[in-house]
């Protein structure tokens, strides 16, 4: 498990790529992305650049049996304006949306 501010996997995805790090990334099966909604911001193009990468690399002919060939994404955010195009993005093909209302007191 890899616990990490997208910048920051930002950093090391684009170093280890450019490095020929690439058995580091086949073992990742999932990627979890928290503030999906960053997406439509300015300050989203570091997660749009990580889910690109991992996206790429999972197309990769040297990791096609590896785990991250079958990668799955979670995207999680208190506000997604935009659902449907973050589905797109991301190419699911179940595009599951729960929308929780709660009362404020």
């Amino acid at each position: 498990m890899i616990d990490s501010i997208m910048q920051k996997f930002d950093f090391v995805t684009r170093r280890h790529r450019d490095h020929g790090g690439l058995s580091f990334f086949g073992d990742i099966s999932l990627l979890l992305i928290d503030e999906v909604h960053l997406l439509s911001e300015p300050r989203g193009a570091s997660l749009e650049a990580v889910i690109s990468r991992m996206k790429m690399l999972a197309r990769f002919p040297e990791l096609k049996d590896c785990p991250i060939a079958r990668i799955r994404f979670i995207a999680v955010s208190a506000t997604v304006p935009n659902i449907e195009d973050i589905g797109k993005f991301l190419s699911t093909k179940n595009l599951i949306a729960n929308k929780f209302q709660i009362e404020l007191q």
